[in-house]
């Protein structure tokens, strides 16, 4: 099982995630940046500063609040920023020249209760004195999502803004991760990184987790899922209480969510989880735990249907190349169809069925026609099937492909 979380520091989601972040910072907007557990913050500040530098023409410094010893805000930022001695009050230097243009804020989590609550005041009052001067200067806070998850936070404003490490990676780009660096995709590697990607979406975490059950049947995944909220201490009562009045965010591409709505407790904790393509929606193991299985199955489907509706056809127009190439045009005029060459999966599957046993072409083709319709049959009723009947279909379709041109 690889490790994931290293392979995602080049996709296009994140460069978009940090663009945005350095054109608000440049227009001088305050930012509250925050992080499920899993992200290596060390990682990120680094790619921020990179952007800082190469993207926008901004001078930064990166302030550890968890090396102030408990000091109050203004006493350390007078040890780490000799001009802030001139000042009786934090936002009195907002507009001197010799001030960074933003201030990035670490380790907020190791300050005490008192002292979060005193640094997150400094944000509201910083961004209410930028709006009154003008000034560009901003504060920059990167933390985890929980360290702020019992206090009370600022409205956002023109002059202050929260973004979530949320849709990251995008459901696309989570295909890319699972997929790794293999050179060549089997069934077994089509099959993981279409499941996980739509079932762990985002969750990296998760999907390590389920690495060796995705080929397993639907029990065993659900097993697996319910251990996993196990691990993550969900319970049913404490996400029920969470959920209540929940409203999904709907699919958009901005990662800017308003700290006072349900999604952002619900995204800060991992209890949903969000992707461009799927809108927000409640995580796999909440599910699991909520005993709502039909979801899990959809979730499965639709990576399924996604993956082998075009597999199938492809199967179907190849296999009426062939009858067409042997036959000619109207190889199949005896089938009641508007397309005599090329009829649906159905009426092929009818015509095969009906051919004598010892036919050359249906001990050539009526298998694996048959096969893909018994398959296509189960996801048009939004049935989910093992891996294993994707497996045999693979290898049908592979020696079809070397067979058939298109």
């Amino acid at each position: 099982m690889p490790s994931l979380s290293s392979d995602i520091w080049k996709l296009p989601s994140i460069n978009k995630f940090l663009h945005d972040i350095g054109q608000k910072l440049i227009d001088g907007i305050s930012l509250v940046i925050l992080f499920p557990n899993s992200t290596d913050l060390l990682r990120f500040q680094q790619s921020l500063l990179r952007q800082l530098e190469a993207g926008h023409p901004l001078t930064s410094q990166v302030l550890d609040l968890g090396s102030g010893n408990g000091n109050k805000p203004l006493e350390f930022l007078r040890e780490v920023i000799p001009l802030f001695a001139k000042y009786q009050y934090i936002d009195q230097a907002i507009e001197d020249e010799d001030l960074p243009d933003v201030l990035i804020l670490t380790h907020l989590e190791k300050c005490c209760a008192a002292q979060q609550a005193e640094w997150i005041n400094v944000l509201a009052r910083w961004s209410e004195a930028c709006r009154s001067t003008g000034s560009r200067h901003s504060l920059a806070l990167l933390t985890r999502a929980e360290s702020v998850s019992n206090l009370l936070l600022p409205q956002p404003d023109v002059r202050l803004a929260y973004h979530l490490w949320a849709g990251i990676p995008s459901a696309l780009e989570s295909r890319l991760v699972f997929r790794g660096d293999t050179n060549s995709l089997d069934a077994e590697g089509q099959w993981r990184e279409n499941i996980l990607s739509s079932l762990a979406a985002n969750d990296l975490q998760l999907g390590e987790f389920l690495w060796d059950f995705v080929v397993g049947d639907v029990d065993e995944i659900i097993l697996q899922l319910r251990q996993y909220a196990h691990e993550m201490d969900w319970s049913i009562a404490s996400t029920r209480k969470l959920l209540e009045n929940w409203r999904p965010t709907i699919r958009e591409t901005s990662t800017s969510f308003n700290p006072n709505n349900n999604s952002f407790a619900l995204l800060s904790r991992g209890i949903t989880i969000y992707t461009p393509e799927n809108g927000e929606e409640l995580h796999p193991a909440v599910l699991a735990v909520m005993e709502k299985e039909e979801e899990i199955v959809h979730r499965l489907w639709r990576a399924q249907a996604s993956l082998i509706l075009p597999v199938i056809d492809d199967i179907r127009l190849r296999v009426c190349n062939s009858m067409k190439n042997r036959h000619g045009v109207n190889w199949a005029g005896q089938i009641e169809d508007q397309n005599p060459t090329y009829p649906d999966l159905g009426k092929l599957k009818f015509y095969f069925d009906k051919l004598p046993e010892k036919d050359s072409d249906r001990k050539l083709w009526g298998r694996i026609i048959k096969q893909a319709w018994m398959i296509r049959n189960k996801l048009a009723h939004y049935k989910i099937i093992d891996f294993q009947a994707y497996q045999n279909l693979w290898y049908g379709y592979v020696h079809i492909r070397k067979m058939i041109n298109p």
